[in-house]
Order: structure tokens, then C-alpha cells, then sequence
């Protein structure tokens, strides 16, 4: 601002509010034109979903999930015997239990 407003009675203060977002430092930086807030861009199409059927053990994908879309996993129709949803990060070479905030 090249000229700051006035402050008037009867307060004789004015309250000024700035926002912050953390700096690659971790430090507190003031938002501005420079330094905006940050935005996320949005999700991709969502991938095709994966539909069959199977009587033998078998493993399913790879699976890529769009970045911040939500996943559903759904089971259904009569079998007999038990499942394992599983994760990786190196294309299924190497499986992991998938877990929701660290429980299976």
C-alpha cells in the first residue's frame, strides 16, 4: 500500500491480518504476490475399475489410482475361502498388506 489508511476514533488501533504458509525452510512466510498460496491440481480420470471373476488364487494388476481420487474396494457375489488386498510401489514384484492408518 503507498499510502496506509487512517485510524479513527473511537478504537484508535486498527487490527491487521496477514496469512502465512510454511517456506521450504519450514518457516512461516507471508502469503503474497511472490509467494501465493499454494492450490493442488485436480485429479485425473479416474481409471477403469477392475471387474472379473476367478476360481484359482490369483493376483490383479498393477492398479494406478489418480492422484487425490478416493478408492473403493468392493467384494461381492458367494465364494468360499478368504482375500487379500495387497499393495506395492515396485509393480507387484514386492507385496505389502494394505492398510488404513496402519491397521490391516
Amino acid at each position: 500500500m503507498s499510502q496506509p489508511p487512517p485510524i479513527q476514533a473511537p478504537g484508535g488501533f486498527a487490527p491487521v491480518v496477514a496469512f502465512g504458509i510454511e517456506d521450504e525452510d519450514g518457516n512461516c512466510s507471508v502469503v503474497s504476490g511472490i509467494r501465493p498460496l499454494p492450490t493442488r491440481v485436480a485429479p485425473a480420470d479416474v481409471p477403469a475399475a477392475f471387474v472379473g471373476t476367478t476360481s484359482i488364487s490369483t493376483i490383479v494388476g498393477p492398479f494406478e489410482p489418480a492422484l487425490n481420487a478416493v478408492v473403493y474396494c468392493t467384494l461381492s457375489g458367494d465364494f468360499e475361502g478368504s482375500v487379500q488386498v495387497a499393495r506395492s510401489t515396485d509393480g507387484g514384484e514386492t507385496l505389502h498388506p494394505l492398510t488404513v492408518a496402519g491397521s490391516p
